[in-house]
């Protein structure tokens, strides 16, 4: 289920999906249930959520999206 979308991403931004795969992120893409999102040493990625909900995550950053 689509929770969310990339406003922005800058350097290395990837989602990681419950089987394992990953992509790369960049503005417009769509982030899911399951998903961890991850930034590297130069990593910025910006979301904006169903909910209205705005987050950003920094260099360095691991985030699993759960509900």
């Amino acid at each position: 289920m689509r929770v969310g979308e990339v406003v922005e991403a800058r350097g290395q931004t990837i989602a990681v999906d419950p089987k394992k795969a990953s992509r790369d992120l960049a503005a417009g893409d769509g982030v899911f249930v399951g998903d961890k999102i991850v930034t590297g040493g130069d990593g910025f990625v910006r979301l904006q959520m169903v909910d209205n909900a705005k987050l950003d995550l920094r260099c360095y950053s691991i985030m699993v999206i759960e509900q």
